[in-house]
């Protein structure tokens, strides 16, 4: 359910400048029961939209992309999402009726994602990476290029959202096209389903296979992201990403079936971890793509067509060039081991057939480089099964997180212990934490 926040008809009182009574309009809007809307599940600062977002804005948006006369006729203006949702931006949806040079009755909805203004990580995260710079260049100048080449190929997948429009005045800002007009939605479920796994691992492999051309081609801006929230500076600061390891052990000591394992993740060095997943993050691959780097269920959309489910990445922030068994470790740690095997080993032929197709001729890269890749980046797939559980348990339905934000569940330590009792989190470690100690995740950093 959405809660729109504003309706703005762009017809102003005769003695009001358009700019004006939007912006008186939105003032008013600050006496709304904010407590009313916060139980939705949104940010405080998505409660009421910033001023600059009015018709005059809209205005420059629509005539920057479409190229052509714009006159808005109104829009409202709502959440685009939940405060679990999504983490280092203000992200609001937007549905303009407009005319143009070429259009009389037009209406477009669009996604709208802007800086935090609340003091606090995500606001910190924002400014400190200038993840709207970094995005903003994945959507303008890579996604574009990876499109055109899947259409030269009669390939009609699309990796992400067209974007419309991006500045940095009066603060930086992006505009993209709204996939849930298309008919996407967030998954109904944390974990993905089989079919769903299935639809994101062929949509990875495009990704890594039209990059992995680009830059053989010699398109280098591919090669300049490196992104992934370990690289972040003072990560170890954050409350959830310093203790989530020790806690987890805790937690494991008092789940029958997971008792065994705890000592030997209790023993592990938490910065032995952390320096361990940054060094295999940053050294080069046996081979290299652009890695989405934050790969993970609520990162996701999901269509259901008549030939299953469809899926197309959102939130590219956090970009990375390098081994492609980064984006395969981060998203293994949330599938069941017997999935895992046959899934990894689809995803490698739909990436090796779409290379083929894209008409590469150099040395086709092999399973087994990636089979080594993964082995090397055990402790990223460990980390990060450990450190994702907060996001996945966060559930906008529960009043065990009614009005939580990133700030909140990642320094609430009972949250964080309860997240690693979640039902699905549990089931998934009684079938990994085996398979890790047979094949010696544990071992290397001991």
């Amino acid at each position: 359910m959405e809660v729109v926040i504003a309706v703005v008809s762009s017809l102003p009182d005769s003695n009001e400048s358009s700019s004006q009574s939007t912006k008186n309009f939105i003032r008013k809007l600050k006496n709304i029961r904010a407590d009313l809307v916060d139980k939705m599940g949104y940010s405080k600062d998505e409660l009421v939209p910033p001023a600059w977002i009015d018709s005059d804005y809209l205005k420059r948006v629509l005539e920057t992309d479409l190229k052509e006369t714009i006159q808005i006729k109104s829009y409202t203006i709502c959440p685009a999402a939940s405060a679990t949702d999504h983490f280092t931006s203000l992200i609001f949806r937007t549905r303009i009726t407009y005319s143009s040079d070429s259009l009389d009755n037009g209406d477009i909805s669009l996604i709208i994602k802007t800086l935090p203004t609340e003091d606090g990580l995500k606001k910190d995260i924002a400014e400190c990476y200038d993840i709207f710079a970094f995005e903003g260049s994945i959507f303008s100048k890579v996604l574009p290029v990876c499109h055109k080449m899947l259409r030269d190929i009669n390939c009609q997948d699309i990796l992400g959202a067209r974007i419309f429009y991006q500045s940095s005045e009066p603060q930086k800002n992006l505009v993209l096209q709204d996939l849930k007009q298309f008919g996407y939605s967030t998954p109904s479920r944390n974990y993905l389903s089989a079919e769903e796994c299935e639809a994101m691992f062929n949509k990875l492999a495009l990704l890594h296979a039209t990059t992995f051309k680009m830059h053989a081609d010699g398109n280098t801006d591919v090669s300049k992201f490196k992104g992934v929230f370990l690289n972040m500076p003072d990560i170890e600061d954050v409350f959830l990403f310093a203790n989530a390891k020790d806690l987890l052990a805790e937690v494991m000591k008092d789940i029958p079936g997971l008792e065994e394992y705890s000592p030997k993740l209790k023993a592990l060095s938490n910065k032995a971890l952390i320096d361990k997943c940054i060094q295999v993050i940053n050294e080069p691959g046996s081979y290299n793509v652009l890695n989405h780097g934050d790969l993970y269920a609520k990162n996701m959309m999901v269509k259901t067509t008549e030939n299953g489910s469809d899926i197309v990445f959102v939130d590219y922030q956090l970009c990375h060039w390098g081994s492609p068994a980064v984006d395969v470790a981060y998203i293994a740690s949330e599938i069941p081991p017997r999935n895992r095997t046959d899934a990894i080993r689809h995803y490698f032929d739909v990436f090796t057939r779409t290379l083929q197709k894209l008409g590469y001729q150099g040395e086709t890269p092999t399973f087994a480089q990636l089979e080594t890749d993964l082995k090397r980046r055990q402790s990223l797939e460990l980390y990060v099964l450990i450190v994702s559980a907060p996001f996945m348990a966060v559930d906008e339905t529960s009043t065990n997180t009614e009005g939580m934000d990133i700030d909140t569940f990642m320094a609430d330590r009972n949250f964080i212990i309860q997240s690693f009792k979640d039902e699905q989190f549990v089931a998934l470690l009684k079938d990994l934490m085996p398979i890790y100690l047979e094949e010696g995740y544990f071992d290397h950093l001991l």
